[in-house]
């Protein structure tokens, strides 16, 4: 009985843990690709103060702040290329190199690291002046706003004016993009006028609609179906032992007396099931495979178990008040 139990309550929970897997996985996809950034581009602009505070409105993960640099950098490994410049509010230097190191230095887009043979701690010749490395970010060339793919961003205080400020919004909300227009050194302007907030990429449209499939998808009736299982499972397993247990109420035994002894039967059975099914989750969240963290995981496990045994319990309580002592010789007939 306790397998049967473990594998309803495992192909439930797996059905469940592997849909909000391609959930989650999706919206990791979204945030990455930066659908979930909004740009404000208004060229020498841009108040890069207000646009690093925005950082800590609730919401908004990243805020931060570009400009184009006057000069550019001719690497003396590659003299034939002038790569641009940026200068990078700290906002800005945080959301795209977060392991970056502190203090001077500039960072290197991952292309152009990977061209120079450079790292984190290196330096970089040019124009006769050797520059740290502080770190290299990645910005794929996947569809997303271009400039600062093949760069060096050089890290400035949030001070000034700037070209643009970029704010990673999560879950994506039109009302937090709208505050890039406060960043406007003129205020606020009407959306119709140029300049424009824009996503930094519409790779994966314009909306993310992980939360309405989150509440729709059908696997989220999946401790439900445990708990019918096991419900059925604990029919099932009474209704093959009716006729002893008919015959036990035959000698005697009070139906409250036998209705004690299989409910403690059934409860170590939940309670096979569910270390069965622990030890399938402990083991599940050592695979380095998904998106889904152990909390989410656990939360669903925890379900199936809770209503698997609240299913298969009250399953065997009907099954057996339905036995009647004056049914035993039917039940002898159809034995």
């Amino acid at each position: 009985m306790a397998i049967a139990l473990t594998l309803a309550t495992v192909v439930c929970l797996a059905a469940d843990a592997f849909a909000l897997d391609r959930l989650v996985s999706g919206a990791i996809d979204f945030r990455q690709s930066g659908a979930a950034t909004y740009v404000l581009v208004a060229e020498g602009r841009v108040a890069a103060d207000a646009c690093d505070r925005l950082g800590s409105v609730t919401g908004i993960g990243d805020a931060g702040g570009l400009r184009v640099a006057r000069n550019t950098l001719a690497p003396e490994r590659m003299p034939s290329t002038n790569l641009p410049v940026f200068e990078a509010t700290p906002g800005m230097v945080s959301a795209l190199a977060p392991s970056g190191r502190a203090g001077p230095g500039v960072l290197l887009a991952e292309r152009v690291a990977e061209h120079l043979g450079l790292e984190a701690g290196d330096e970089l010749l040019a124009g006769g002046e050797a520059i740290a490395v502080r770190g290299t970010y990645a910005y794929p060339d996947d569809g997303r706003r271009t400039g600062i793919g093949y760069a060096v961003l050089a890290p400035t205080a949030a001070v000034g004016l700037v070209d643009e400020c970029r704010i990673t919004v999560w879950p994506p909300s039109q009302e937090h993009a709208r505050l890039l227009w406060s960043t406007l050194r003129d205020g606020i302007l009407d959306e119709a006028e140029d300049p424009r907030v824009q996503q930094l990429s519409t790779r994966h449209g314009q909306t993310f609609a992980g939360g309405a499939e989150h509440d729709a998808r059908v696997t989220r009736f999946a401790p439900i179906v445990a708990g019918a299982a096991a419900a059925c499972v604990g029919l099932v397993a009474v209704r093959r032992r009716r006729l002893d247990l008919s015959g036990a109420l035959h000698l005697g035994c009070s139906p409250s007396a036998l209705l004690a002894q299989m409910l403690l039967e059934a409860l170590s059975a939940v309670a096979a099931a569910a270390g069965l099914t622990g030890a399938g989750t402990v083991v599940l969240l050592a695979l380095p495979v998904g998106a889904l963290d152990a909390g989410a995981i656990g939360r669903v496990a925890a379900s199936c178990v809770l209503l698997m045994a609240c299913g298969h319990l009250l399953g065997v309580a009907i099954a057996t008040l339905a036995v009647r002592e004056k049914h035993l010789f039917r039940y002898f007939r159809h034995r």
